[in-house]
């Protein structure tokens, strides 16, 4: 019996007990596939990190002390660690758009005040609560929201007070901060004080996009499954597209999800889902929620990463997004306008009756096949992300199990010891591996998987297996059917 030593020498004539550990048979169960969070967004020009420059942090108030305190990545940070503290998380700032200008809006106020009470602002959301006193003006009370808002130290915005009116403008320049919302009165029972009236301007006028694209570099073919991305427009997303499908083929096999968060109305996110066909994207679309577009995207992105992790065919319908507050009613799509914007590749989500945001159902942006037919193969963000485990199983086995092996063709004896391949072997081998997958839930009818199964050695190159499987993932839960044929 000829045994495939690793390390021991066949000619060596010193005596000695000659003894070496092998680990490709220690791992038994299937393997563990990191999840690893990515978020870029917008650092401050003074910030303690370069721009572009991956760093991991574990709280929010770490990547304000390496990209800023009221940086736009910093507050990001808060929404991803107020739903996901599991994940390892990495942070990208990058800088402001050169050479743009800041989103602006503002609060006018005029008084004055005839009754104490409170006025309630929210910017970016935020809550200001300002004490009001029985004959402030307009000016005393926007000194107090002033004083408020620029207190604050996540909030990507300052404010200015002129005579009862806020300027609140954006940190940053660019087009990113043009859908954050600025208000008053959210809650029920907030109202303005005797005497008081208040106009609200939404930041709006920022010009200049975001350029991710040199971030690439600097991540090489590091390995994050999930990223959170702020608002960027339509010519740098393809790039962000182009680069997520080029992690996602054979020769990277890094893939990882984008998540962005879109504000606008129904008609506008329906247009902007149908132009997009990326497997890659996900969006999640509101009307003027007060939490930001990006906020919305960092806490999706947490979720989806937390959960994913556990079980990638578990469907992510009810789970909650913390932190994110939903529009009013009068703003929240109808379930008509909801089912079509998951036919538009937008994600959607419900609202409980005392204000949490649940995922209804998230979906990537992918609709249709190369030839423009409608397509489903990607469609729910399960799928992808069960298909990615299981190519991470299925190479991780072969990797770690055969990695120095000799193949050959089927037939002949296959001496004990000897690290020899066969398509026979190589049969049995996935089929173990389908069981293992079948056990944790992903896959099913194991009859099709072994009648579709095609092994063979290439009839070019000797030294190479093709191997094709089939596998019928499993799916979600998502729709009940029932009809009640009642009798009287």
């Amino acid at each position: 019996m000829t045994i495939s030593f690793n390390d021991i020498p066949a000619n060596t004539r010193r005596p000695w007990a000659w003894i070496e550990f092998d680990p490709s048979q220690a791992q038994q169960g299937p393997a563990l596939m990191e999840r690893k969070i990515l978020v870029v967004g917008i650092r401050n020009a003074g910030g303690a990190v370069s721009n572009g420059v991956p760093t991991r942090a574990s709280s929010a108030n770490e990547v304000a002390s390496y990209f800023g305190a009221n940086s736009q990545i910093a507050h990001m940070a808060t929404a991803l660690f107020a739903n996901n503290q599991v994940q390892q998380a990495t942070f990208v700032g990058i800088n402001a758009p050169g050479g743009g200008t800041a989103s602006a809006g503002s609060f006018a106020i005029t008084g004055p005040a005839t009754a104490a009470g409170t006025l309630y602002a929210y910017v970016a959301g935020t809550r200001f609560a300002v004490g009001v006193a029985s004959g402030d003006t307009a000016t005393d009370i926007g000194d107090a929201l002033e004083a408020a808002i620029n207190a604050d130290i996540e909030i990507p915005f300052t404010a200015a007070n002129t005579t009862g009116t806020v300027a609140i403008t954006a940190n940053h320049t660019g087009a990113w901060a043009n859908n954050v919302e600025a208000s008053v009165n959210y809650y029920p029972g907030e109202a303005l004080p005797d005497g008081l009236a208040v106009v609200v301007t939404t930041p709006t006028a920022g010009t200049g996009s975001i350029d991710p694209s040199g971030i690439w570099a600097n991540l090489g073919d590091d390995h994050y499954t999930d990223i959170a991305m702020v608002d960027i427009v339509t010519a740098e997303l393809a790039e962000v597209e182009t680069e997520m499908a080029d992690r996602w083929g054979p020769e990277r096999q890094i893939d990882a999800q984008v998540f962005m968060g879109l504000n606008d109305t129904y008609a506008n996110l329906a247009a902007l889902g149908a132009a997009r066909n990326s497997p890659h994207t996900t969006f999640i679309g509101h009307n003027q929620s007060p939490t930001p577009s990006y906020q919305w995207a960092a806490a999706l992105c947490g979720v989806a990463a937390k959960y994913l992790a556990i079980d990638p065919a578990r469907p992510l319908q009810t789970l909650e997004l913390k932190g994110v507050l939903p529009p009013l009613a009068n703003k929240q799509f109808t379930k008509s306008e909801r089912n079509l914007l998951l036919y538009d590749g937008i994600s959607t989500f419900m609202t409980t009756v005392d204000g949490r945001v649940l995922i209804e159902r998230a979906i990537t942006a992918y609709q249709t096949n190369a030839y423009g037919a409608a397509d489903t193969a990607y469609l729910d963000l399960n799928t992808k992300a069960t298909l990615s485990y299981l190519r991470f199983s299925f190479r991780t086995l072969w990797q770690n199990r055969y990695p120095r092996h000799k193949l050959r063709a089927n037939g002949d004896r296959i001496p004990a010891g000897q690290a020899i391949m066969t398509p026979n072997l190589a049969k049995a081998e996935a089929v173990a591996w389908f069981r293992q997958m079948e056990d944790l839930g992903l896959l099913e009818d194991v009859d099709q998987f072994k009648r579709d199964l095609i092994i063979e050695i290439n009839e070019s190159d000797p030294t190479r297996l093709d191997i094709k499987i089939s596998p019928n993932v499993v799916n979600q839960l998502r729709v009940l059917g029932m009809q009640v044929a009642f009798l009287l």
